[in-house]
This record gives C-alpha cells, sequence and structure tokens, in this order.
C-alpha cells in the first residue's frame, strides 16, 4: 500500500513524486515549466492570485486587502473589501457600511475590533449575551439586555418576574402575568408562580396560588389543599376543610353536621321533628285526661 505525501509548498496537485508539481496554489505562481510540470514561487505578501513575482505582477489581493503601491495593504477593520484604507466597499459578518463614512459598524449586539485586520479575524465579535450594545470587549456593556440592568460596566440580571429594572431592588416592568407592588418589585398573579426563568408558569389544576408546579398552598371553590394538591369537597359544597367537612354550601343545600343536603329535605326534616313534638304533646294530654 503506498503511503501520501504533501506536495512541495506552493504545489495543490503534484505526481507520485511531491517534487513534480502540476499545479500551483493560491498565492502562488508559476515561475517556469518544465513538461508538464511547474515551478511555483510566492507572490508578494496577501496576493491571492498573480502573474510574476513583480509586486505589479499582483491581480488580486486576499479578502481585506487592498492594492497601492506595489503591495497589498489591509483595509480598515470591518472591511470585506476596500479601494482604499477609508473606503470600504462591503463590510464582514455583522457588520454595516456607514454610506457618509464609507466604513463598516458594527451592528447592535457587536463590539469592534480594531486589531482584527487578518483574513481570518472577525472585527465584529459578539457582545456577551447580557449586553445589548457593548464596547472594546465582550463584557464592557453600554446597555443591557431584556432583564438585566447597567451595573457600572457589568449587566447584572433583574429581580425575579421583572421584565425591566434600574437595580437589584427596583422593577420598572414585569414579565407576563406579573404585577408590581408598593415595594416596586414584581409578584406573579394569583394561579401562576415563578419558575426558574424568572417568568409566571400557570399553577396545577384548582390552584388559587401556588410555589411550585407541584405544590399549592391555596385552592379555588370547592377544593381543598391536602399534602400541597387541591382535592375536591363534598358534594354541593363550595368551602371545606376536608371532603367530610363543609363550612359552606352551594345554592339551594343547607349545611348539616358538616355536609350539604337539598333545602327542601332540611325543611322536610324540620318539619317531621315539628310533627313528632306535637304529636307527642297532643299524647301526653289525651294519657294525662284519662288518668283524672
Amino acid at each position: 500500500m503506498g503511503l501520501c505525501s504533501y506536495c512541495v509548498t506552493g504545489c495543490s496537485n503534484c505526481t507520485q513524486a511531491s517534487t513534480l508539481c502540476l499545479n500551483c496554489s493560491v498565492g502562488f505562481f508559476v515561475s517556469s515549466t518544465f513538461g508538464q510540470y511547474k515551478n511555483c514561487e510566492a507572490c508578494i505578501p496577501n496576493c491571492q492570485t498573480c502573474q510574476s513575482e513583480s509586486t505589479k505582477g499582483c491581480t488580486a489581493c486576499f479578502p481585506k486587502f487592498y492594492f497601492a503601491d506595489n503591495s497589498c495593504n489591509s483595509c480598515a477593520a470591518g472591511c470585506a473589501t476596500c479601494s482604499s484604507k477609508t473606503a470600504c466597499e462591503t463590510c464582514s459578518v455583522n457588520a454595516t457600511l456607514n454610506a457618509t463614512s464609507k466604513l463598516c459598524e458594527c451592528n447592535a449586539g457587536y463590539f469592534f475590533n480594531a486589531s482584527a485586520t487578518g483574513v481570518n479575524e472577525q472585527a465584529c465579535p459578539a457582545c456577551d449575551e447580557s449586553c445589548s450594545t457593548c464596547s472594546k470587549s465582550a463584557i464592557n456593556c453600554t446597555s443591557c439586555a431584556k432583564s438585566y440592568y447597567l451595573n457600572s460596566t457589568i449587566c447584572e440580571v433583574c429581580p425575579g418576574s421583572c421584565a425591566s429594572c434600574t437595580s437589584s431592588s427596583v422593577c420598572e416592568t414585569c414579565v407576563e402575568h406579573a404585577q408590581l407592588n408598593n415595594t416596586k418589585l414584581c409578584n406573579c398573579v394569583p394561579g401562576f408562580h415563578i419558575n426558574a426563568a424568572q417568568e409566571c408558569d400557570t399553577c396545577p389544576s384548582n390552584c388559587g396560588t401556588c410555589l411550585s408546579l407541584s405544590y399549592c398552598n391555596s385552592c379555588l371553590s370547592s377544593y381543598f389543599v391536602q399534602n400541597g394538591t387541591c382535592t375536591a369537597c363534598g358534594r354541593e359544597c363550595l368551602m371545606c376543610r376536608s371532603s367530610t367537612s363543609c363550612i359552606k354550601c352551594g345554592p339551594g343545600y343547607d349545611l348539616i353536621s358538616g355536609e350539604c343536603a337539598k333545602a327542601w329535605r332540611v325543611a322536610l326534616i324540620s318539619v317531621g321533628i315539628a310533627l313528632f313534638v306535637v304529636i307527642v304533646i297532643v299524647l301526653g294530654i289525651y294519657f294525662f285526661q284519662k288518668c283524672i
């Protein structure tokens, strides 16, 4: 089995002999030939294609360079192509051409790296995710992203459920399903709880208020808290301490010994008790008179 060897420097394609070059690499030119083979020599620095080693032989510079004074010179930082040091034609990634100055400016969320003049150097690296805008470095913030506030040059996280804030103790606006309280902080409205992402999530079914997705601390009507979950009260009960201890019944029902009964049944029972009392009294009078 044969072994693969690198072609000589400047050669992009060669035969079995690494020195027998068929084609030159980018940045090199054919200085001489012998049959189908070529000798490859380097163009001037930063030249992508050239016809000879003469500085005037450069036909195209690498991106981010322009040809002037018999050499390839670097464009201003942020330029992808340019006609001079002060005239960009197109911009690098994350940059936009200023029509007045003819220079490239970094988009919001990116900062200008003035030293990035090399082909593979990024002229507009991203700011830290906490920054909306930054200057000179990713963590030198000049404004903050949503839910952060500026503390000197660092963006700090706002207090829980704040959408925007001016400090760690003063919210300006709240996230969805939260409201500002008297202490200038945000609380989730009833039926919602704050999650790990500092957003307000819906409480479990039948919860009035909750501490988390799995723990209720109050319930809706007709339910009571039992081990952090909301359990149904007894039949027709609007408020209860347990499934067998009702406090308030629904319309048309009366409370009897912790349970809800139809109002007509209660009335019937009352009538029955009254009738029984009357019968007992009548019978008592009757037997009393017979004994006299």
